[in-house]
């Protein structure tokens, strides 16, 4: 009779706690769904303090000073460049921006109407939105974009946020590492290190590798442009640059404003354009990339276009934006702790090129 009694208890508690389990979970999964974009304001301001950490422990490599005043003077660097970049051509890129969002409306109306004119090109204009009514509504056009901050912080806000948080982690890492490990068991503490540090080198690597991607891929394509005779060559070009640090999408993307310009021009001039950003984008990819990446970390092209996809549908333009970084975040946490710990296969982690056995011996 006890035994039955005993056994019904164990029951009831084994029940209980897979209730209670459930439930933890299920608040856990509504509080990153609710939080979501917060979560990935923060993300981006850590991957703002990788960065700022990377040019800090360049600088201690290059000077004779202690971490904090490499520290300062990469930050006051940073904002020299910006400055000299703004006092030169800031003016004139800004020209150039204002005439390009002019010029778009009256780009996008042109090539419709061309299109108007022959058969195919009236079926492919039923399948897309009337794109007079979208430039006349911006706003609904513009606002899943908005909308990724405006619940929580507002643009502004948001890129303040990340400023001066990834200021604040890169100038004392050492804090926000020590809470981290405490939240691990004491016999995990060790690796949980060895995992935050591997984050840190593949995140630092894949930063480097998109920045000398982002400045040449526009650098080539502006000149490229520029010798066909385009106009606005800064202002694409700069447009060019900023979307690459999107793999993949980015690049295809920033190709639009320069071809619907040039469609309105002349239709050979179009040619001549997507000319320009496959030899960009040919150069990049066979030849600049390859030799970046023997010290930077690339990725699978279907993995990056799948999470970009996932990413972008559930958190819009802030996922798509950090899908990359986020997929290097998880490579790298699932060779370690999942191939590593759990299979113990020792495979190469993404970033690390040091090592270059497969499997332990």
């Amino acid at each position: 009779m006890k035994t039955t009694r005993r056994t019904a208890s164990r029951r009831q508690r084994g029940a209980l706690r897979t209730v209670v389990l459930l439930v933890a979970l299920a608040a856990f999964a509504f509080l990153v769904r609710e939080l979501a974009h917060v979560l990935l304001v923060v993300f981006a301001a850590v991957l703002f303090a990788v960065f700022l950490d990377g040019m800090t422990r360049l600088l201690e490599h290059l000077l004779p000073f202690r971490r904090a005043w490499c520290f300062w003077i990469g930050v006051l660097a940073l904002v020299v460049f910006a400055a000299a970049i703004i006092t030169l051509a800031g003016a004139r890129i800004a020209n150039q921006i204002t005439e390009l969002g002019v010029r778009l409306p009256e780009a996008v109306e042109g090539v419709a109407a061309k299109l108007e004119e022959t058969g195919w090109g009236q079926t492919l204009l039923r399948l897309v939105p009337d794109a007079s009514d979208l430039l006349s509504n911006p706003g609904e056009v513009l606002g899943p974009i908005a909308g990724v901050f405006a619940s929580t912080f507002g643009a502004f806000a948001a890129l303040i946020v990340v400023v001066f948080v990834g200021l604040y982690i890169a100038h004392d890492p050492a804090p926000y590492r020590r809470g981290v490990l405490l939240l691990t068991p004491p016999r995990s503490r060790e690796r949980a290190g060895e995992v935050m540090d591997s984050l840190g080198h593949a995140l630092r690597w894949w930063l480097l590798g998109q920045l000398g991607s982002m400045a040449v891929v526009g650098t080539m394509t502006g000149l490229g442009l520029w010798l066909i005779g385009m106009p606005l060559v800064l202002a694409l070009g700069l447009i060019t640059a900023l979307f690459s640090f999107v793999p993949m999408v980015g690049p295809i993307t920033s190709a639009i404003p320069a071809l619907l310009i040039a469609g309105m021009e002349a239709p050979v001039k179009a040619l001549y354009v997507v000319l320009v950003y496959w030899i960009a984008q040919a150069l990049e990819g066979n030849l600049i990339t390859p030799q970046i990446q023997k010290r930077t970390v690339s990725l699978a092209p279907g993995v990056l276009i799948t999470a970009q996809l996932l990413m972008g549908t559930l958190f819009g333009v802030l996922g798509v934006l950090l899908a990359s970084p986020l997929v290097v975040a998880v490579t790298v946490l699932v060779q370690m702790l999942y191939v590593q710990g759990l299979l113990g296969t020792n495979v190469r982690v993404l970033g690390d090129h040091q090592r270059g056995s497969e499997r332990r011996k």
